[in-house]
């Protein structure tokens, strides 16, 4: 059994505030991360729970930051941003 992605709210709404082609990037990374979602770096501290994928566009540093639920093969995407806002964005969203 493969692994289904799922999406937060939150993360739909900053996935339309993105340009076609950062869109097209990410679409592209969610298919490498569902072939090995284990790959991604766990963040440390507090948010222990997540995975953090490195993208880049055009010298521009994106993270995806995801939870893996390995008993129901789910990734779950909490949050893509820039990575100078990411940390601060999850900081707000899990107080």
């Amino acid at each position: 059994m493969s692994y289904l992605i799922f999406f937060t709210n939150h993360t739909l709404r900053l996935l339309k505030k993105f340009t076609p082609q950062v869109k097209q990037l990410i679409s592209k990374e969610l298919g490498l991360i569902l072939n090995n979602p284990h790959k991604a770096p766990q963040l440390i501290g507090k948010f222990s729970f997540l995975r953090s994928w490195h993208v880049y566009f055009r010298g521009v540093p994106y993270r995806i930051i995801f939870e893996v639920k390995n008993e129901t093969k789910q990734i779950i995407i909490h949050l893509i941003a820039k990575r100078s806002e990411v940390y601060k964005l999850l900081e707000r969203l899990y107080k």
